[in-house]
């Protein structure tokens, strides 16, 4: 039976002996609840209490690139390593761009558009089928970065496809590559207990990374943050 005894058992089988952090176990919640409400839509069950399970996420730490370490990534010597040398451009674009790794690795040539000389991204998300156009201006890096790929086919996409896994820890090995390894610490807790990690930060980089750096740049470069929020929006 699904109900509160259930919701306390699940909870403490994931804290006490998975250890899980509390932002895995709302993700697990997450689907649970879909999963169920998916199931009492089809009548295979008529319970409703796993509505009111709740698992709250906890604060993220923000790791983010500063320009000197997003531009020690950008030009490191990798034209013997064509696998590193693709996941460094799809990369350094998402923090020239702050677009998620999944609407970089959508991205055709047929999303670009030219004006007076100024490069746009059209952009129509991808997460959540959003209706609305994003149009995210490319700065000299990023167009450099895609004059990389020209392509004679306008409809394929700019970037190799890769999976978002592979491509963190491509990107964790760029990072050591670039010696981003001052000692960082982040903090998760699983339930109430406290976990502590101190590493290397290039331990921390992800595809998340690319989006947070583009916003804490631009704000330090003076861009407003009605504009930052228009090109991540939302």
């Amino acid at each position: 039976m699904v109900d509160e005894r259930f919701d306390i058992s699940f909870r403490n089988y994931l804290i006490q002996e998975l250890t899980q952090s509390n932002d895995t176990i709302s993700k697990y919640y997450d689907c649970l609840k879909v999963f169920l409400g998916w199931a009492l839509e089809r009548g295979y069950h008529k319970n409703k209490a796993y509505e009111d399970f709740e698992a709250k996420r906890s604060k993220k730490d923000v790791i983010y690139l500063t320009e000197k370490e997003l531009l020690a990534i950008y030009h490191l010597g990798l034209t013997e390593n064509s696998r590193l040398s693709r996941i460094r451009d799809l990369f350094c674009f998402m923090c020239f761009t702050g677009q998620r790794f999944s609407d970089v690795c959508n991205l055709k040539w047929t999303d670009l558009k030219e004006y007076d000389n100024c490069k746009e991204w059209h952009l129509y998300q991808i997460k959540g089928n959003k209706p609305r156009k994003v149009i995210v201006p490319l700065s000299a890096y990023a167009s450099q970065i895609m004059s990389r790929y020209k392509s004679s086919d306008p409809s394929s996409k700019v970037f190799h496809a890769i999976s978002n896994q592979k491509a963190n820890d491509f990107i964790k090995e760029l990072g050591q590559l670039a010696k981003i390894d001052e000692p960082t610490t982040t903090v998760k807790y699983s339930g109430k207990n406290r976990i502590e990690s101190m590493l290397p930060k290039y331990n921390f980089l992800s595809t998340h990374t690319g989006r947070r750096t583009f916003v804490t740049l631009s704000l330090e470069k003076g861009m407003r943050p009605e504009t930052v929020q228009e090109i991540t929006w939302p």
